[in-house]
């Protein structure tokens, strides 16, 4: 079962990655609204192996305004992932 639902929280990164740009703190926010509850110990490591193998590429963009400054990652799907699976996220 284990195996399963890290199959389909990696479906769900990869689903919401091809969409648009996402980052860590959204991520995870729309993994809850699935179900899925994963630690920001748990979610980053899986962001960045993802990367490595080519799935995900990843920008840093600052924002600013009236927080202060962030750099975190954003994420966006590898153009190369199969797009076959899409149906199995609906």
């Amino acid at each position: 079962m284990r195996e399963l639902t890290r199959a389909a929280v990696r479906l769900l990164i990869l689903h919401h990655a091809a969409e648009e740009d996402i980052h860590g703190a959204w991520m995870s926010e729309e993994l809850s609204n699935h179900g899925y509850s994963i630690s920001p110990g748990t979610l980053y490591p899986t962001l960045h192996r993802m990367e490595e193998q080519g799935l995900l590429s990843s920008r840093r963009r600052s924002l600013t305004g009236d927080r202060a400054e962030s750099t975190e990652p954003h994420h966006k799907a590898s153009k190369h992932w199969p797009k076959a699976a899409w149906p199995l996220l609906n």
